[in-house]
């Protein structure tokens, strides 16, 4: 049988959920990503939004959306021939992205929270980089957290924010 790496944080997400859904967690939005959409991180930024980052398997692209507190995309990239997009880095400022073309040869990026400016940091022919890789994905924060819904087939895969309360 085949895992999907989606299917095992969503799961592991709803066990933390279950864990506070007794007190009360609370719906607070959720935002749609196209379908056969494949998330590689939801990285939380400390004030109710997140960082997305995801890939659409038969787009050979990968993209990095930031959602406020609401919900709403405050900006959107798309990173051409691209296989996969990861970050573990968020900071009240900035992300720090990992990009992964089909060669292989990594790109390290940093974009600016506000206005999504976007920097290439690193990047060489043959390098692979490490942007702290060994430490899970910050999907959470103090107030809440998220949740990747998948589902088998053409729907879409859903984003959910929860809060505690």
């Amino acid at each position: 049988m085949k895992i999907c790496t989606g299917m095992l944080i969503a799961t592991a997400a709803l066990a933390l959920w279950g864990a506070h859904g007794v007190s009360g967690s609370t719906l607070q939005w959720n935002y749609a990503l196209g379908s056969s959409s494949v998330v590689a991180a939801v990285v939380a930024d400390g004030s109710g939004g997140a960082v997305v980052c995801y890939a659409i398997a038969v787009s050979n692209a990968a993209y990095v959306t930031y959602l406020d507190k609401h919900g709403a995309p405050v900006w959107h990239k798309t990173y051409a021939n691209t296989i996969k997009v990861t970050s573990k880095q968020v900071t009240k400022k900035q992300v720090i992205i990992t990009l992964t073309p089909p060669n292989g040869w990594e790109t390290v990026r940093e974009i600016t929270l506000k206005t999504g400016a976007d920097t290439q940091l690193m990047g060489e022919a043959g390098a692979a980089f490490s942007t702290d890789k060994d430490v899970v994905a910050a999907n959470k924060d103090s107030k809440g957290f998220f949740v990747v819904r998948t589902q088998v087939g053409s729907a879409p895969v859903y984003i959910y924010r929860f809060s505690y309360k």
